[in-house]
């Protein structure tokens, strides 16, 4: 899962770059915002699996 994520993150982020958008700090500040929305979404189902797998 994590390293799906990565990939997922680095393949977003190469694409930004590619265009050369990355540049302009507005982007830069989504995407972070974007990556932690994707830690929180990631957390969230690693306790939706540990809470099912409980039962």
């Amino acid at each position: 899962m994590h390293a799906v994520s990565v990939l997922f993150v680095g393949s977003a982020l190469f694409c930004l770059r590619t265009l050369g958008v990355i540049h302009t700090r507005k982007v830069h500040e989504n995407m972070l915002v974007f990556y932690k929305y994707l830690l929180q979404a990631q957390a969230f189902y690693i306790l939706v699996v540990r809470t099912r797998d409980a039962f």
